[in-house]
């Protein structure tokens, strides 16, 4: 398989540097939502979310919406048209704002400023708050994955309903183990993927939940090799990954580890990973941020943390082509 990178170039404001923030593709329009300038200080939140439009045609452009609110360490999915936001770090530095277990819903129209939402939520069941976790959404679903808690990294497996509003616990305790800054997959409301992340170390595994039969199934391991906070993305059938941590920085969170340069097709239900033949301007590698599903054979990646310790602010255009 094929993929040709382009770059884009955007007109506007609010696409700046920053890293552990998220990239969702909601009802045809691009949304970048907080993270951090610098290390361990978070976006001003004059800039936090930014709406990108036409990411596939000549004439891109960046607007802020002013929502005011901003995170870091969050997760963002679009949910039947819908953009919900889960968990993340609240507030000024690291470490210093608290984690958040609240689902956010971004509503828009109606002549009013565009705004975050907080959705109240039915039933007594809840994930405990965290950030650096892992999402995906299919259907009514939102999955969530493991991530950093106070007590420190989790390995349980949640769904939430937004038809109902109702969270359930799917795992409280998964044999794919505690994981922060994973890959979740969810290509039907009946099967979820966990792969990669980071819990001490670069983690190479992959696993498979049945929900209907609450099992686990571990899979071969990837041909990628391990690694963490990986930008990536799912259309239908189809997960796109990008890079993402390789070696840890030596100074944790304050720091810069190494990246993978290398992009990966892993597509359901043959369970089969491809490798990607890069071709055209190829990003540097990175990880720390996330990539947006534009169709099945078109991706787009914003940001992220490179080697340099720098926050990136490009943004790239990846389009795949079966080889001939």
């Amino acid at each position: 398989m094929k993929g040709a990178w382009t770059n884009v170039a955007v007109v506007g404001e609010g696409a700046i540097g920053r890293s552990s923030h998220t990239l969702t593709c909601c009802d045809g329009v691009v949304f970048a939502l907080g993270g951090e300038d610098k290390p361990r200080v978070v976006v001003p939140v004059e800039l936090s979310v930014v709406e990108l439009e036409g990411l596939a045609s000549p004439a891109a452009k960046a607007k802020v919406l002013p929502t005011g609110m901003t995170l870091l360490g969050h997760a963002a999915e679009a949910v039947q048209g819908r953009l919900y936001v889960f968990g993340g770090r609240v507030g000024g530095k690291m470490g210093e704002g608290p984690e958040s277990n609240a689902v956010l819903r971004l509503v828009t129209g109606g002549g009013e400023p565009p705004k975050f939402e907080e959705v109240a939520v039915t039933g007594d069941a809840a994930p405990c708050a965290r950030s650096f976790h892992a999402t995906s959404a299919v259907g009514a679903s939102l999955f969530v994955y493991g991530g950093v808690a106070a007590n420190g990294r989790k390995a349980d497996l949640w769904r939430f309903d937004v038809g109902t509003l109702q969270w359930h616990v799917l795992c409280d305790e998964s044999p794919a183990g505690v994981r922060g800054g994973a890959v979740l997959f969810s290509p039907t409301e009946d099967v979820v993927y966990v792969m990669f992340g980071f819990n001490g170390g670069e983690l190479g595994s992959a696993w498979r939940y049945d929900v209907g039969a609450g099992a686990w199934t571990q899979l071969a391991d990837p041909p990628t090799g391990g690694r963490s906070v990986v930008p990536h993305a799912a259309s239908g059938n189809r997960l796109v990954v990008f890079g993402g941590e390789s070696v840890p920085a030596v100074d944790g969170h304050a720091g810069a580890g190494s990246f993978h340069p290398d992009t990966w097709v892993f597509e359901y239900p043959g369970e089969t990973w491809v490798s990607v033949d890069q071709q055209g301007d190829v990003p540097e590698p990175r990880g720390w941020c996330q990539m947006a599903a534009l169709d099945a054979n078109t991706y787009a990646v914003y940001g992220g943390l490179n080697t340099h310790n720098q926050r990136l602010a490009d943004i790239k255009l990846l389009r795949l082509q079966a080889e001939e």
